[in-house]
């Protein structure tokens, strides 16, 4: 779908009062791409940067013994996930989707894919969620994931499009102007 495409559905739908099935379809839409392109995110940062900053920072070390174990201790994650140690990248990837929904919805009410596809996290007053909101949706949305999905799908079902994660949280997705 072009974005002139989305464009033109926003028009449609902020029109009506009363959210239809298009303004939920779409909503849907940009929901489920915006956190494709979030999960995308916080991965290349879990699985790449990150042990590539603490490489170069042994590397960088004054100690001997870190610049000699540096190789390993960069092969030491990778080998994790290789031998089934799905803890290691599974308790980091929470604790980095935690601070990083934190950091964008807290202080923007955006993560970088909720801004790039035109949609903004609020309370029910409007303004942008707190901390502790923001963690308990992660916890919740996490456990949906844990849950193979089946919590999300009930938010097609809703037409206020409101899944686990949010009602827990009291929070929901809007339009950003």
């Amino acid at each position: 779908m072009t974005f002139e495409a989305l464009k033109i559905e926003e028009q449609i739908t902020q029109s009506d009062q009363v959210p239809n099935a298009t303004h939920c379809a779409m909503m849907a839409r940009r929901r489920f791409l915006a956190t494709f392109v979030d999960i995308c995110v916080v991965q290349g940062i879990a699985l790449y940067i990150a042990p590539l900053i603490a490489y170069a920072f042994l590397l960088g070390s004054e100690s001997e013994f870190h610049r000699l174990h540096a190789d390993t201790a960069f092969n030491l994650f990778f080998d994790s996930l290789q031998y089934g140690f799905f803890w290691v990248w599974g308790g980091s990837s929470l604790v980095l989707w935690a601070s990083y929904s934190v950091a964008g919805f807290c202080f923007y009410g955006k993560s970088f894919g909720s801004a790039l596809l035109g949609l903004k996290l609020v309370t029910p007053s409007g303004a942008n969620p707190s901390a502790a909101a923001v963690i308990v949706r992660s916890l919740f949305f996490a456990l949906s994931l844990f849950l193979m999905g089946i919590p999300l799908l009930a938010m097609v079902r809703r037409r206020e499009l409101k899944a686990w994660h949010d009602h827990a949280s009291s929070t929901q997705f809007e339009l950003a102007d």
